[in-house]
Protein backbone atom coordinates (compact mmCIF):
# COMPACT_ATOMS: atom_id res chain seq x y z
CA UNK A 1 0.00 0.00 0.00
CA UNK A 2 1.36 3.49 -0.76
CA UNK A 3 0.06 6.99 0.06
CA UNK A 4 -1.29 7.54 -3.39
CA UNK A 5 -3.59 4.36 -3.75
CA UNK A 6 -4.57 0.67 -2.22
CA UNK A 7 -4.79 -2.10 -4.49
CA UNK A 8 -7.17 -5.13 -3.32
CA UNK A 9 -4.61 -8.06 -2.95
CA UNK A 10 -6.74 -10.46 -1.99
CA UNK A 11 -9.90 -11.81 -0.22
CA UNK A 12 -10.23 -14.48 2.24
CA UNK A 13 -13.52 -15.66 3.38
CA UNK A 14 -13.00 -17.30 7.13
CA UNK A 15 -16.31 -17.96 8.26
CA UNK A 16 -19.06 -18.33 6.02
CA UNK A 17 -21.37 -19.07 9.23
CA UNK A 18 -20.18 -16.48 11.80
CA UNK A 19 -22.83 -15.26 14.40
CA UNK A 20 -24.62 -12.08 13.30
CA UNK A 21 -26.90 -9.80 15.32
CA UNK A 22 -27.08 -6.29 15.76
CA UNK A 23 -27.07 -4.51 19.16
CA UNK A 24 -25.90 -1.19 20.36
CA UNK A 25 -25.93 -0.35 16.43
CA UNK A 26 -23.25 -2.63 15.77
CA UNK A 27 -22.04 -6.85 15.52
CA UNK A 28 -19.96 -8.66 17.89
CA UNK A 29 -17.23 -10.31 15.43
CA UNK A 30 -16.07 -6.36 14.57
CA UNK A 31 -16.26 -3.59 16.50
CA UNK A 32 -14.26 -0.54 16.99
CA UNK A 33 -13.54 -0.97 20.63
CA UNK A 34 -11.41 -4.38 20.08
CA UNK A 35 -8.03 -4.39 20.73
CA UNK A 36 -7.38 -6.54 18.74
CA UNK A 37 -9.51 -8.77 16.46
CA UNK A 38 -7.04 -9.17 13.92
CA UNK A 39 -3.14 -8.92 14.32
CA UNK A 40 0.49 -10.26 12.90
CA UNK A 41 3.44 -11.80 15.16
CA UNK A 42 6.62 -13.83 14.15
CA UNK A 43 5.13 -14.37 10.59
CA UNK A 44 1.59 -15.88 11.31
CA UNK A 45 -1.49 -13.38 11.08
CA UNK A 46 -4.27 -13.98 13.52
CA UNK A 47 -7.89 -13.48 13.32
CA UNK A 48 -10.75 -14.76 16.02
CA UNK A 49 -14.57 -14.39 15.73
CA UNK A 50 -17.66 -16.37 17.26
CA UNK A 51 -18.92 -18.94 14.90
CA UNK A 52 -22.77 -19.80 14.30
CA UNK A 53 -22.78 -22.07 17.18
CA UNK A 54 -21.87 -19.03 19.28
CA UNK A 55 -17.93 -20.51 20.01
CA UNK A 56 -15.18 -18.73 19.87
CA UNK A 57 -12.68 -19.76 17.44
CA UNK A 58 -9.48 -18.16 16.67
CA UNK A 59 -7.55 -18.69 13.20
CA UNK A 60 -4.09 -18.10 11.49
CA UNK A 61 -2.34 -18.39 8.79
CA UNK A 62 1.20 -17.84 7.46
CA UNK A 63 1.56 -14.26 6.59
CA UNK A 64 1.13 -14.22 2.75
CA UNK A 65 -0.33 -17.53 2.64
CA UNK A 66 -4.19 -18.88 1.91
CA UNK A 67 -5.09 -21.45 4.00
CA UNK A 68 -6.47 -20.35 7.50
CA UNK A 69 -6.08 -23.15 10.87
CA UNK A 70 -8.67 -22.78 13.02
CA UNK A 71 -9.55 -23.93 16.74
CA UNK A 72 -12.52 -23.15 18.68
CA UNK A 73 -12.27 -22.65 22.19
CA UNK A 74 -14.47 -23.86 25.07
CA UNK A 75 -16.48 -20.75 25.58
CA UNK A 76 -19.39 -20.01 23.90
CA UNK A 77 -21.17 -16.16 23.47
CA UNK A 78 -23.55 -15.73 26.54
CA UNK A 79 -25.64 -12.66 25.94
CA UNK A 80 -26.59 -11.59 22.63
CA UNK A 81 -24.88 -8.01 23.16
CA UNK A 82 -21.96 -6.50 20.89
CA UNK A 83 -20.10 -5.08 23.28
CA UNK A 84 -19.01 -9.03 24.36
CA UNK A 85 -16.49 -8.80 21.65
CA UNK A 86 -13.01 -11.10 21.90
CA UNK A 87 -9.96 -9.54 22.21
CA UNK A 88 -6.22 -10.76 21.56
CA UNK A 89 -2.68 -10.53 22.62
CA UNK A 90 0.45 -11.89 22.13
CA UNK A 91 3.68 -12.04 24.53
CA UNK A 92 6.99 -11.35 22.73
CA UNK A 93 8.38 -12.28 25.75
CA UNK A 94 7.32 -15.98 25.77
CA UNK A 95 5.12 -16.05 22.84
CA UNK A 96 1.75 -16.51 24.41
CA UNK A 97 -1.38 -16.29 23.00
CA UNK A 98 -3.95 -14.43 24.96
CA UNK A 99 -7.47 -13.92 24.78
CA UNK A 100 -10.21 -11.82 26.45
CA UNK A 101 -13.51 -11.96 26.14
CA UNK A 102 -17.63 -12.10 26.44
CA UNK A 103 -17.55 -9.27 29.29
CA UNK A 104 -19.96 -6.20 29.86
CA UNK A 105 -20.16 -5.07 33.40
CA UNK A 106 -18.94 -8.83 34.22
CA UNK A 107 -16.16 -10.74 35.38
CA UNK A 108 -14.12 -11.30 32.43
CA UNK A 109 -13.50 -14.53 30.38
CA UNK A 110 -10.08 -15.54 29.88
CA UNK A 111 -7.43 -18.32 27.83
CA UNK A 112 -3.64 -18.05 27.74
CA UNK A 113 -1.65 -20.65 25.74
CA UNK A 114 0.88 -22.35 26.62
CA UNK A 115 4.36 -20.46 25.83
CA UNK A 116 5.85 -20.64 22.39
CA UNK A 117 2.59 -21.13 20.89
CA UNK A 118 2.79 -18.26 18.64
CA UNK A 119 6.24 -19.01 17.55
CA UNK A 120 4.89 -21.11 15.10
CA UNK A 121 6.45 -24.18 15.71
CA UNK A 122 3.87 -26.31 17.63
CA UNK A 123 0.60 -27.89 16.47
CA UNK A 124 -2.12 -25.46 16.61
CA UNK A 125 -4.73 -26.86 18.62
CA UNK A 126 -7.34 -25.97 21.05
CA UNK A 127 -5.96 -28.07 24.03
CA UNK A 128 -2.90 -25.51 24.18
CA UNK A 129 -4.96 -22.74 25.29
CA UNK A 130 -6.27 -24.64 28.07
CA UNK A 131 -9.82 -23.96 30.26
CA UNK A 132 -12.03 -20.45 30.37
CA UNK A 133 -10.67 -18.46 33.64
CA UNK A 134 -12.71 -15.94 35.14
CA UNK A 135 -9.66 -14.02 36.18
CA UNK A 136 -6.49 -12.50 34.45
CA UNK A 137 -4.25 -15.33 35.46
CA UNK A 138 -4.28 -15.29 39.04
CA UNK A 139 -5.77 -11.58 39.28
CA UNK A 140 -9.11 -10.76 39.94
CA UNK A 141 -10.31 -7.65 37.83
CA UNK A 142 -14.28 -7.69 39.40
CA UNK A 143 -17.05 -6.30 36.70
CA UNK A 144 -15.34 -4.63 33.95
CA UNK A 145 -16.00 -3.86 29.92
CA UNK A 146 -13.54 -3.34 26.93
CA UNK A 147 -10.46 -5.52 27.03
CA UNK A 148 -7.41 -4.44 25.58
CA UNK A 149 -4.11 -5.64 24.91
CA UNK A 150 -1.36 -3.21 23.66
CA UNK A 151 2.41 -4.56 23.65
CA UNK A 152 5.11 -2.26 25.37
CA UNK A 153 8.64 -1.49 23.42
CA UNK A 154 10.28 -3.75 25.90
CA UNK A 155 7.96 -6.24 25.12
CA UNK A 156 5.41 -6.79 27.64
CA UNK A 157 1.97 -7.10 27.20
CA UNK A 158 -0.21 -4.98 28.91
CA UNK A 159 -4.84 -5.33 29.49
CA UNK A 160 -6.57 -2.15 29.49
CA UNK A 161 -9.91 -2.60 30.85
CA UNK A 162 -13.16 -0.35 32.53
CA UNK A 163 -14.29 -1.21 35.58
CA UNK A 164 -17.57 0.34 36.99
CA UNK A 165 -20.08 1.34 34.66
CA UNK A 166 -21.39 4.18 31.86
CA UNK A 167 -20.99 7.54 33.09
CA UNK A 168 -19.68 6.38 36.18
CA UNK A 169 -16.39 4.08 35.46
CA UNK A 170 -12.62 4.02 35.71
CA UNK A 171 -9.79 2.68 32.87
CA UNK A 172 -7.37 0.05 34.75
CA UNK A 173 -4.21 -1.43 33.21
CA UNK A 174 -2.49 -4.47 34.26
CA UNK A 175 0.86 -6.39 32.79
CA UNK A 176 2.43 -9.49 31.81
CA UNK A 177 5.93 -10.02 32.25
CA UNK A 178 7.85 -13.21 33.41
CA UNK A 179 4.91 -15.45 32.73
CA UNK A 180 2.91 -13.38 35.57
CA UNK A 181 -0.02 -10.75 35.67
CA UNK A 182 -0.06 -8.17 37.76
CA UNK A 183 -2.60 -4.92 38.22
CA UNK A 184 -1.18 -1.25 37.60
CA UNK A 185 -3.99 0.22 38.53
CA UNK A 186 -6.44 2.67 37.63
CA UNK A 187 -5.23 5.89 35.29
CA UNK A 188 -8.79 7.70 34.65
CA UNK A 189 -11.15 9.09 37.62
CA UNK A 190 -15.14 9.05 37.70
CA UNK A 191 -15.31 12.24 39.83
CA UNK A 192 -14.91 15.61 39.76
CA UNK A 193 -17.80 18.82 38.46
CA UNK A 194 -18.71 18.92 35.23
CA UNK A 195 -21.13 21.68 33.89
CA UNK A 196 -23.06 21.38 30.90
CA UNK A 197 -24.38 24.05 28.20
CA UNK A 198 -27.57 24.15 30.22
CA UNK A 199 -25.73 24.87 33.64
CA UNK A 200 -26.52 21.52 35.19
CA UNK A 201 -23.83 19.64 37.04
CA UNK A 202 -22.36 15.92 36.69
CA UNK A 203 -20.45 14.71 39.33
CA UNK A 204 -19.18 11.13 37.56
CA UNK A 205 -18.44 10.21 34.55
CA UNK A 206 -16.49 7.80 32.54
CA UNK A 207 -13.45 7.76 29.72
CA UNK A 208 -14.69 5.91 26.40
CA UNK A 209 -11.25 5.04 24.53
CA UNK A 210 -10.52 5.21 20.90
CA UNK A 211 -7.48 4.11 21.10
CA UNK A 212 -4.81 3.19 23.11
CA UNK A 213 -1.13 2.90 21.18
CA UNK A 214 2.47 3.18 21.58
CA UNK A 215 4.88 4.79 18.90
CA UNK A 216 7.86 3.50 17.55
CA UNK A 217 9.32 5.98 20.24
CA UNK A 218 7.83 4.28 23.12
CA UNK A 219 5.55 6.81 23.93
CA UNK A 220 1.76 5.35 24.80
CA UNK A 221 -1.41 7.59 23.28
CA UNK A 222 -5.14 7.47 24.32
CA UNK A 223 -7.58 9.27 22.31
CA UNK A 224 -11.15 9.32 24.10
CA UNK A 225 -14.38 10.88 25.02
CA UNK A 226 -16.08 11.49 28.08
CA UNK A 227 -19.63 10.09 29.11
CA UNK A 228 -21.32 12.06 32.11
CA UNK A 229 -23.49 10.43 34.44
CA UNK A 230 -26.12 12.91 35.02
CA UNK A 231 -28.65 12.79 32.26
CA UNK A 232 -29.75 16.10 33.02
CA UNK A 233 -26.60 18.09 31.39
CA UNK A 234 -28.61 17.41 27.86
CA UNK A 235 -30.14 20.10 26.22
CA UNK A 236 -32.61 17.64 25.02
CA UNK A 237 -33.86 14.16 25.92
CA UNK A 238 -32.80 11.18 23.97
CA UNK A 239 -29.49 12.00 23.50
CA UNK A 240 -25.97 10.40 25.01
CA UNK A 241 -24.21 12.56 27.35
CA UNK A 242 -20.65 12.35 25.67
CA UNK A 243 -18.91 15.17 24.84
CA UNK A 244 -15.11 16.72 23.73
CA UNK A 245 -12.62 14.90 22.35
CA UNK A 246 -9.57 14.41 24.61
CA UNK A 247 -5.92 13.03 24.36
CA UNK A 248 -3.45 12.09 26.79
CA UNK A 249 0.00 10.56 26.94
CA UNK A 250 2.51 8.32 28.99
CA UNK A 251 6.36 8.14 28.71
CA UNK A 252 6.37 5.35 31.44
CA UNK A 253 4.45 3.13 30.45
CA UNK A 254 1.26 3.73 31.27
CA UNK A 255 2.23 4.70 35.34
CA UNK A 256 1.24 8.41 34.64
CA UNK A 257 -0.49 10.89 31.63
CA UNK A 258 -0.33 14.07 30.59
CA UNK A 259 -2.32 16.46 28.75
CA UNK A 260 -1.32 18.01 25.21
CA UNK A 261 -1.88 21.74 24.55
CA UNK A 262 0.38 23.73 22.29
CA UNK A 263 1.46 27.55 22.76
CA UNK A 264 -2.07 28.92 22.28
CA UNK A 265 -3.61 25.77 24.57
CA UNK A 266 -5.34 24.31 21.55
CA UNK A 267 -5.36 22.20 18.50
CA UNK A 268 -5.29 21.85 15.15
CA UNK A 269 -8.44 20.28 13.76
CA UNK A 270 -9.08 19.33 9.88
CA UNK A 271 -12.01 17.86 8.21
CA UNK A 272 -11.89 14.74 6.22
CA UNK A 273 -13.29 16.35 2.91
CA UNK A 274 -14.34 12.14 2.32
CA UNK A 275 -17.99 11.86 3.97
CA UNK A 276 -18.03 8.21 6.08
CA UNK A 277 -22.19 8.64 5.38
CA UNK A 278 -22.34 6.66 8.49
CA UNK A 279 -22.57 6.93 12.53
CA UNK A 280 -20.30 4.41 13.41
CA UNK A 281 -16.68 4.88 14.29
CA UNK A 282 -13.32 4.71 12.04
CA UNK A 283 -10.00 3.60 12.94
CA UNK A 284 -6.98 5.36 11.87
CA UNK A 285 -3.55 3.39 11.76
CA UNK A 286 -0.21 4.84 10.27
CA UNK A 287 1.81 3.04 7.54
CA UNK A 288 5.70 2.92 7.49
CA UNK A 289 6.22 6.12 5.87
CA UNK A 290 3.78 7.75 8.28
CA UNK A 291 1.45 8.24 5.83
CA UNK A 292 -2.13 7.73 7.79
CA UNK A 293 -4.93 5.50 6.21
CA UNK A 294 -8.76 6.15 7.86
CA UNK A 295 -10.19 3.31 7.70
CA UNK A 296 -14.23 4.13 7.66
CA UNK A 297 -17.14 2.11 8.24
CA UNK A 298 -18.03 -0.20 5.41
CA UNK A 299 -14.27 -0.89 4.32
CA UNK A 300 -13.59 2.49 2.68
CA UNK A 301 -10.19 3.89 3.12
CA UNK A 302 -8.77 7.46 3.09
CA UNK A 303 -5.55 8.91 3.08
CA UNK A 304 -2.63 11.50 4.09
CA UNK A 305 0.63 11.78 3.86
CA UNK A 306 3.14 12.91 6.32
CA UNK A 307 4.85 15.05 3.73
CA UNK A 308 1.55 17.29 3.47
CA UNK A 309 1.32 17.30 7.05
CA UNK A 310 -1.24 14.90 6.74
CA UNK A 311 -3.69 17.79 4.51
CA UNK A 312 -3.62 16.03 1.45
CA UNK A 313 -6.59 13.51 2.61
CA UNK A 314 -8.33 11.64 -0.39
CA UNK A 315 -10.38 8.33 -1.42
CA UNK A 316 -7.24 5.40 -1.84
CA UNK A 317 -10.35 2.39 -1.45
CA UNK A 318 -14.11 2.08 -2.67
CA UNK A 319 -15.09 -0.78 0.15
CA UNK A 320 -18.33 -1.06 -1.97
CA UNK A 321 -17.69 -4.39 -3.13
CA UNK A 322 -17.05 -5.66 0.03
CA UNK A 323 -20.45 -5.54 1.68
CA UNK A 324 -19.13 -4.99 5.03
CA UNK A 325 -21.42 -4.09 8.15
CA UNK A 326 -20.21 -0.87 9.88
CA UNK A 327 -17.14 -1.14 11.66
CA UNK A 328 -14.26 -3.21 10.56
CA UNK A 329 -11.25 -4.24 12.52
CA UNK A 330 -7.54 -3.57 11.22
CA UNK A 331 -4.15 -5.35 11.37
CA UNK A 332 -2.33 -2.33 12.22
CA UNK A 333 0.96 -4.23 13.09
CA UNK A 334 0.89 -6.17 9.10
CA UNK A 335 1.11 -2.57 8.14
CA UNK A 336 3.64 -1.49 9.97
CA UNK A 337 6.19 -3.78 9.18
CA UNK A 338 4.85 -4.83 5.72
CA UNK A 339 2.98 -1.77 3.79
CA UNK A 340 -0.45 -4.54 3.66
CA UNK A 341 -3.33 -3.27 5.54
CA UNK A 342 -5.67 -6.35 6.35
CA UNK A 343 -9.13 -5.18 6.97
CA UNK A 344 -11.76 -7.91 9.21
CA UNK A 345 -14.97 -7.35 8.24
CA UNK A 346 -18.16 -9.16 8.65
CA UNK A 347 -20.86 -9.23 5.67
CA UNK A 348 -24.20 -8.34 5.47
Amino acid sequence: MSGRRAVLLSLALLDSSALYFVSYDGVVNNNSLQQEAILTHKGHQYATWYTASRHAVIGRRPVGGSRWETVTLPHRLSVDDSHNVISLGISPQDDTVHVALDTHNTRLHYLRSTPGLAGGGQPWRAIAFGQVRRTLGEVELGAMTYPRFVVTPEGRLQFSYRTGGSGNGVNELAEYSGGTWRKLGAWTSATGSYTGPNGVVSGTRNMYLHGLTYDRRGRLHAAFTWREGNAGVLCARGGLTNHDTGYVYSDDRGRAFHLVRGADGGWTKREVPVAPNHTQRSKIVLGRLESAYLVLPGGWIVAASKASGWTDWRLVFDGAGLRAFGEVSVDASRLGTQGILSVQYQQT
